[in-house]
């Protein structure tokens, strides 16, 4: 498993994309343009930055923004069950459609 080190960059053209079988902890996550991050029910703790081109698939998992310092949510693609747990804060920029709820 990662550790919160480490950047995971899930890029486009694909014929198999990412399906968690255990939590994960990085450092930040980068999803391309036309590829997809299958969460299940399991949750992946950002201690950085999140840019979602792509899709992020939750059935009951969770990405948890818990860094310790402000943190961003870039890209264009939608995101679903968010857990902020930063109290400096994040922002959210270019066109993100966030859906379900935001919990904090």
């Amino acid at each position: 498993m990662p550790q919160s080190t480490f950047a995971i960059s899930i890029p486009a053209s694909l014929s198999r994309y990412p399906v968690l079988t255990q939590n994960l902890q990085c450092y930040s996550l980068t999803i391309a343009s036309g590829a997809s991050f299958n969460l299940g029910s399991y949750n992946v703790e950002l201690s950085n930055n999140l840019v979602n081109n792509g899709s992020i698939i939750a059935s009951t998992g969770n990405i948890i923004l818990n860094g310790v310092s402000a943190q961003t949510i870039n890209g264009s693609g939608s995101i679903a069950n968010i857990t902020i747990n930063n109290t400096n804060g994040i922002s959210i920029s270019s066109g993100n459609n966030i859906q379900v709820l935001l919990a904090y």
